[in-house]
């Protein structure tokens, strides 16, 4: 199979391509999939199936991957602005997988054969624009305040990050911060959950990603203190990595 699919590159963060006109003529499954390529998400054609089928819907995830893949390319690019190019080449980036982390979880007959051998969205690429969008959901009622936080905090994140883990990090535990100044702990384990959910964990077995991840999450104040306070049970019911499994 090629990387390309219908003129996109695999995990290219493509909105509309080269012929926009095109992209809205097709049906919504296509679209969605179109996106689902462009965002380089393993299990694609399982989530954009309908409901009644197991999956979420080609409309749901036709404006899930959208946003996602719109957000990616906004935050990268503050970092080229910011003078940050390595970070951005880092999170855009496709590197060779460790011989002990094969592909995992996958739609059957949908991943371009490089993806046995290489990784084309870091784990920090996919959960950096995630944590924005997150934070947009659960803030708050007012939007346009939540996106005003979300990008103030990003901007403050960004001259003490070092490389891509930093800066996952620290941008969720201010995420996080702002959270609890509210009293929302519910919504900070969402936070943490973003961070550190096993569900894309198994999809790509980055575990050496996640172990860094990990190991800088539990020096942070407060999600350090919210990860410290889950028992093993709390863990495994919000889908929240630990520990790696004997390997």
């Amino acid at each position: 199979m090629s990387i390309e699919r219908n003129g996109r590159l695999y995990a290219d963060s493509t909105l509309l391509g080269d012929n926009g006109d095109d992209f809205f003529n097709k049906t919504p499954q296509e679209r969605s999939l179109d996106l689902a390529w462009s965002e380089g998400c393993p299990v694609g054609p399982d989530l954009v199936k309908p409901p009644e089928e197991g999956g979420r819907g080609a409309l749901v995830m036709e404006k899930r991957y959208g946003q996602v893949i719109f957000w990616f390319k906004y935050l990268t690019e503050e970092l080229i602005k910011s003078g940050l190019n390595d970070l951005a080449k880092t999170l855009t980036t496709p590197r060779l997988r460790l011989a002990n982390e094969p592909l995992g979880v996958h739609s059957d007959n949908w991943l371009p054969n490089e993806m046995q051998t290489h990784a084309y969205r870091s784990a920090t690429g996919y959960i950096l624009p995630r944590l924005l969008t997150e934070f947009l959901t659960i803030a708050g009622p007012d939007p346009q305040k939540n996106l005003q936080v979300a990008l103030t905090e990003f901007d403050r994140t960004l001259p003490k990050a070092t490389d891509d883990i930093s800066l996952v990090v620290a941008y969720a535990e201010r995420l996080a911060r702002q959270l609890s100044k509210e009293g929302n702990n519910e919504a900070v384990g969402l936070v943490l959950k973003r961070l550190l959910g096993t569900a894309k964990l198994h999809e790509d077995n980055l575990y050496t990603e996640y172990n860094l991840i990990l190991t800088k999450t539990k020096k942070t104040r407060c999600l350090g203190s919210f990860l410290a306070s889950l028992d093993p049970q709390k863990l495994d019911e919000m889908k929240i990595y630990l520990s790696s499994p004997s390997r």
